[in-house]
């Protein structure tokens, strides 16, 4: 801390008393904007950074214009003293370890493979049982590996079970402390991931989704008690923590400006205080979109400035149709599901065909659902035209996966 003027402390005791209307500023006393601006000023005047200025309350100040008065010295050390609890130097984060190679298949996932290749050799036993062998390995193939062990920067090892593909990615990301912006479809596991990450990281997982003030990510302080509301950014930024922002185009980009200058600063002013960056605080945000606004499938997306795009390593997360398969409780369903929305996605139709679709309709089938009812409450929904499915289904015929002749 530098003092430019001792002068300006003189200067800076006189315009606080001038603000109270009085010499003696009661340590209970209401401030005013004009005390607490004229308070500020005192410890700028005193050395004090910028952004524990920001931060110090009505009592703090009120005790820097008292010994001010008594020695100017003195205030300076007391600005010192009051800098190190307010802005405390950061701990290092500790180094992330590399992701451990994927694990063996268990014997679970070889067996419900080997009982798909089963019922597909079943149904060409006239001229294909040479090709089992191939057509396990085939099966094998479509699935991604079931479990990731990570090294936790505890020591500890963490099993991931049933990751995206991207997983292994966005944890060097996270250990690295670069932000990334997974931008992907409805349903391709993004929030998923994310608490994985925390799991890896043996850290708490916080959440919010599309904001359209800054008030839901920095809280406020209640008026009748003056108690301040915390938020989930709040506490994974102070006390450490992985922060998703999910659904982040779909928030009002003037209520990013505080979201963006907490990741790129180090601190971030909320509004009972300025609070330094945890070495702990990781971010991951999600979107449906580049930010470029709405498009055919995401109506209701907001174009983002580019200053919220420059804090992020972007990552284009698509469907991971392998850890679908992997996850699926009904494997005839589940091709039938991809294979339509490939086709959709050829066509250039609106309409979204998720991972959750190939889920749920494989539980409707389970309670009893034929596969047409499935597909009319899970693929389908009444979004799609009669005219535009016959056309669909024409191509991709829902008896041929009802067989397991693919």
């Amino acid at each position: 801390m530098t003092i430019q003027n001792t002068n300006d402390i003189g200067a800076a005791i006189q315009a606080m008393a001038d603000a109270n209307g009085k010499a003696f500023i009661n340590p209970g006393a209401p401030y005013s904007f004009a005390m607490t601006e004229a308070g500020r000023n005192l410890a700028r005047a005193c050395g004090m950074p910028e952004d524990v200025v920001m931060s110090l309350r009505s009592h703090e100040l009120t005790a820097i214009y008292s010994v001010a008065r008594k020695s100017h010295t003195a205030a300076i050390k007391l600005c010192e003293k009051l800098s190190g609890v307010h802005n405390p130097t950061p701990a290092t984060p500790a180094p992330l370890a590399p992701v451990a190679a994927p694990t063996a298949y268990d014997t679970e996932t070889i067996e419900r493979a080997i009982q798909d290749v089963l019922k597909i050799a079943d149904a060409r036993v006239d001229d294909r049982l040479t090709s089992i062998p191939a057509l396990v390995a085939s099966e094998l193939a479509k699935l991604a590996p079931r479990q990731i062990v990570v090294q936790s920067p505890a020591g500890k090892a963490v099993t991931i079970a049933r990751s995206h593909e991207l997983f292994p990615r966005v944890l060097r990301y996270a250990g690295g402390r670069q932000w990334a912006l997974l931008v992907g479809p409805a349903g391709s596991g993004k929030t998923t991931l994310a608490t994985q990450i925390a799991k890896a990281l043996d850290l708490e997982f916080y959440m919010t989704a599309a904001v359209q003030d800054a008030t839901e990510l920095l809280g406020y302080e209640r008026p009748h008690n003056g108690e301040m509301r915390m938020t989930m950014f709040r506490l994974a930024y102070e006390f450490g923590g992985v922060f998703l922002f999910d659904e982040l185009d779909a928030s009002n980009a003037n209520a990013l400006v505080s979201f963006n200058a907490a990741l790129d600063n180090g601190f971030c002013p909320f509004p009972d205080k300025v609070v330094k960056m945890h070495p702990d605080f990781i971010c991951i945000a999600a979107a449906n979109t580049f930010g470029n606004g709405a498009d055919r499938l995401y109506v209701g997306r907001n174009e983002l400035d580019a200053a919220t795009l420059e804090r992020f390593t972007v990552l284009n997360f698509n469907y991971d149709e392998r850890l679908e398969m992997e996850l699926s409780t009904n494997h005839d369903w589940t091709r039938y599901v991809q294979a339509i929305r490939a086709e959709v996605s050829k066509r250039k139709i609106r309409h979204i065909v998720s991972p959750r679709a190939s889920f749920r309709g494989a539980e409707l089938i389970a309670l009893g659902d034929t596969w047409e009812e499935a597909a009319e409450a899970r693929l389908w929904k009444g979004l799609v035209s009669a005219e535009k499915i016959a056309e669909i289904n024409a191509v991709v015929p829902m008896s041929a996966f009802e067989t397991s002749i693919l």
